[in-house]
């Protein structure tokens, strides 16, 4: 396996960070999340944990159901995604942007 330098390993974590944010906040299932994407279970799972950097491939299909944008999910744009939907179980955990 390919050694990972400890700057590439923190934007692996970041992205899977925002990832698990993103997808939080969707009120999806990684089930349906798949489905619309057409990405596999398995390795939306392996994103969402930073097992596996998520491709541009991925970032094309999961940001317009997630409502992000790449860049933020890169850690490029900003660092807030700003406040959950109303009646969000993160409401109270994610501060309001």
């Amino acid at each position: 396996m390919e050694q990972v330098s400890l700057e590439d390993r923190q934007v692996f974590d970041r992205a899977a960070a925002r990832l698990v944010l993103a997808w939080s906040r969707s009120g999806l299932t990684i089930n349906e999340v798949s489905e619309l994407s057409g990405i596999g279970r398995s390795t939306i799972y392996r994103y969402l944990t930073g097992q596996r950097f998520v491709s541009s491939y991925a970032l094309m299909h999961l940001c317009p159901i997630l409502h992000v944008s790449s860049d933020w999910i890169l850690g490029i744009e900003g660092d807030t995604l700003g406040a959950p939907p109303p009646g969000s179980p993160l409401a109270s955990v994610v501060g309001h942007g």
